[in-house]
């Protein structure tokens, strides 16, 4: 799963937790 943060112009990686169902930050920012 990707999240666009558009004021600081990064697209985030998130990663789903199976457990929990929350999205976690998997640290591999593109810029």
């Amino acid at each position: 799963m990707l999240v666009a943060c558009r004021d600081i112009h990064v697209i985030q990686v998130f990663k789903i937790n199976k457990k929990t169902g929350m999205m976690v930050d998997a640290k591999q920012d593109m810029f």
